[in-house]
């Protein structure tokens, strides 16, 4: 673990294990240690280890399902896996607007993808406090001051309740010289129409049967009218299921492909599994070595905007905006850098998938 990290170490954080709250100390991972682009070949490790994930191993179903079976439900997991990773640094989105993607969202053309309409969550907007006051001997968690509180002393703390602010992104541009595009294409074409008549990327298997959700899934299940409610009320009438596979599920798979190769030492100076900003931050980390993005066109790449607690665009961003064909032809300039990789990088995952 670098020095770095060693400072990052926060105490108490409260979790869940063998069904009993505890505390425990943990690392803070941040992309600030790794501002640098690590290369292709961190994405093309990835993609290596995303199709060779244990699904189904053999012995846990034995006599359930025939040995063709398996392969194909393992294969198909497999390549899930694989073309989350590759939608998510693509597009450079947060985990929870990728896995809200369909193929509305992409206008497939000759040289490019245009994507549009792609969720943008900004943050969070502060509706109220809330102070939560506890009167006993041991501090109940982290957070919590001991204070005089009216007449008495306690340990109190202080949070916000808030609401998640939820735009859409510009159209942007993805080259179709960048390595790993015909996966995101081919995903595109094989959607299949799932709940609410759209082709879900990533769809899931939940079953119907929840009335609530928290905070932007069920805005976003609003959007695509995915929840009936009453008309006075506005409270849910009929139950709702999630169409896409959840956050969790995503953290998840991003963890199970890299802990791997960490052990093995094969991602560049990781000594943690993988963490879905971290993808996030190599995309922008791409755009600005080998495209040479400045401020402006990752602002408009990846939404960004001069005030993320209020949610607005500074004063130059409104005036001096770039579109999609500004970034376009800033990502012309230096085609031949991302392009020679291509071919080379393509056939290394077509060797290896064929071996699997």
């Amino acid at each position: 673990m670098s020095n770095e990290e060693k400072t990052k170490m926060v105490k108490n954080r409260r979790t869940k294990k063998n069904g009993k709250w505890t505390w425990e100390n943990f690392s803070k991972r941040s992309v600030e240690d790794h501002r640098e682009f690590k290369g292709w070949d961190f994405m093309l490790q990835l993609l290596i280890s995303a199709m060779k994930t244990p699904y189904y191993s053999k012995g846990s179903y034995d006599g359930m399902f025939s040995d063709d079976t398996l392969k194909r439900m393992r294969q198909e997991l497999r390549q899930r896996d694989r073309d989350l990773l590759v939608t998510m640094f693509l597009t450079g989105g947060r985990v929870s607007e990728v896995i809200m993607l369909h193929s509305g969202n992409f206008e497939l053309m000759d040289d490019r993808i245009r994507v549009r309409n792609m969720p943008l969550l900004k943050r969070y907007k502060k509706i109220k406090d809330k102070v939560s006051v506890i009167q006993q001997v041991e501090k109940p968690g982290p957070g919590y001051q001991f204070m005089k509180w009216i007449d008495t002393m306690a340990w109190v703390k202080r949070t916000w309740i808030t609401e998640t602010l939820v735009k859409e992104r510009q159209v942007f541009p993805i080259p179709m010289w960048e390595p790993f595009t015909n996966y995101l294409v081919n995903l595109v074409k094989k959607s299949k129409r799932g709940e609410g008549g759209y082709h879900w990327l990533f769809p899931s298997s939940h079953v119907r049967g929840r009335k609530e959700l928290s905070g932007v899934e069920m805005w976003m299940a609003d959007q695509f009218g995915l929840v009936k409610r009453d008309e006075k009320t506005k409270k849910v009438i009929e139950p709702y299921t999630r169409p896409w596979i959840s956050e969790t599920r995503a953290y998840q798979i991003v963890k199970m492909v890299s802990k791997p190769l960490v052990q093995e030492g094969k991602l560049t100076n990781l000594s943690t599994p993988a963490w879905n900003h971290l993808i996030r931050g190599q995309r922008a980390s791409q755009c600005a070595s080998q495209y040479g993005f400045f401020t402006p066109h990752l602002s408009r790449f990846f939404g960004w905007e001069g005030g993320w607690t209020s949610g607005r665009a500074t004063t130059a961003q409104i005036y001096a905006g770039l579109s999609d064909e500004d970034l376009w032809e800033q990502m012309s300039k230096y085609r031949g850098r991302v392009e020679s990789s291509k071919e080379k990088l393509e056939e290394i995952l077509r060797r290896e998938y064929s071996a699997n």
